[in-house]
C-alpha cells in the first residue's frame, strides 16, 4: 500500500480541497483529456505524468501540509473567538487563547472518531457549509465596515459596496450549486 492509499480516511473538507484541485489540474492540462477525478487513487495516475513516479508519494505530502495547514488555521480561529469572549485580543500565551484553540483541536479529533462513513461526512460537512457561507461572508462585510468595530480602519462606502456585490455574487453561486 502506498502513501496515497493510507490517506484515503482524510477530513472530508480535506478530501474535497485534493480533488477539487485535481479538477483544476485537469482542466488546464497540456492539451490532453484527463479522466473525472472521484477518488484518491486516481489521483495517481492523473499526476503520474506530470510528477512521474513520485507522484502519488508527492500528492500525499501536499495533502498532509494541506491538512497541518486547515488544523492550524482553524485552530487559531478557535483561539481569536474565544479570546474575543472575554475581550482580549488572540494571544498565544493567554490563556483564553489556548483554552479556544484546545477546545477545537479536541472537539475536532472527537469529531473523527465518531466519523463511519466517510462519503456521508464529506455530504454533511459540505451542506453544514453552504449553509453558514453566505452567513459568514455577510457578516464579514459588516463587521469590517461598522465604525464602531473597526474605527478609523472601517471600510469605506466604495469598499462596502464592492464587498457587497461580492457577498451577493458568493451566496448566488453558494445557492446554485447546492
Amino acid at each position: 500500500m502506498n502513501l496515497l492509499q493510507s490517506l484515503q480516511d482524510l477530513r472530508p473538507r480535506d478530501r474535497k480541497s485534493a480533488l477539487g484541485a485535481l479538477q483544476i489540474v485537469r482542466s488546464i492540462g497540456p492539451g490532453k483529456k484527463y479522466p473525472m477525478v472521484e477518488e484518491l487513487p486516481q489521483a495517481q495516475s492523473l499526476l503520474a505524468p506530470l510528477l512521474g513516479s513520485n507522484a502519488a508519494d508527492i500528492f500525499a505530502i501536499a495533502l498532509l501540509f494541506a491538512g497541518l495547514a486547515s488544523t492550524v488555521t482553524s485552530a487559531i480561529s478557535g483561539g481569536s473567538v474565544f479570546a474575543g469572549m472575554f475581550n482580549e485580543p488572540y494571544d498565544i500565551q493567554d490563556s483564553h487563547s489556548r483554552l479556544g484553540i484546545f477546545i477545537v483541536l479536541v472537539g475536532g479529533f472527537g469529531l473523527l472518531l465518531l466519523v463511519n462513513d466517510a462519503f456521508k461526512a464529506l455530504l454533511v460537512s459540505q451542506m453544514v457549509l453552504s449553509v453558514q457561507l453566505p452567513l459568514t461572508v455577510c457578516m464579514q462585510v459588516s463587521l469590517t465596515s461598522s465604525i464602531t468595530i473597526m474605527g478609523k480602519h472601517a471600510n469605506p462606502r466604495s469598499t462596502k459596496l464592492l464587498l457587497g456585490a461580492i457577498a451577493a455574487v458568493v451566496s448566488g453561486l453558494n445557492g446554485s450549486f447546492c
